[in-house]
């Protein structure tokens, strides 16, 4: 997965750029990770036959497909059943408060 996105960046950088086995594996010793040879080379063989653009659309149609995602988050809980009460309490002594102040 790290070659993955170490392709997809590479790209990004310069998308006309030939993304080499030696290009990604120098990335992923930069950042520390972990070269898998394989992978990479599957990775390089998978992309010479298709533009980044044709994948990327595929890979769009795919999602599509499987939906996901959902509609925003819910909103606030609604308060529970003392909560109104406990307002109700301190307005009361708030007003306790003010009666003993001016008078």
């Amino acid at each position: 997965m790290n070659a993955v996105a170490t392709y997809l960046l590479l790209k990004l950088k310069d998308p006309e750029a030939e993304v080499t086995k030696d290009k990604i594996t120098e990335v992923l010793n930069v950042t520390g990770a972990e070269v898998d040879g394989e992978e990479v080379d599957r990775l390089i063989a998978a992309m010479a036959e298709k533009s980044l653009d044709e994948l990327l659309e595929e890979g769009y149609k795919k999602l599509v497909n499987v939906g996901g995602g959902g509609g925003g988050g819910g909103g606030a809980a609604a308060a529970g059943g003392d909560a109104g009460a406990a307002a109700e309490e301190e307005e009361e002594e708030e007003e306790e408060e003010d009666e003993s102040v001016s008078g």
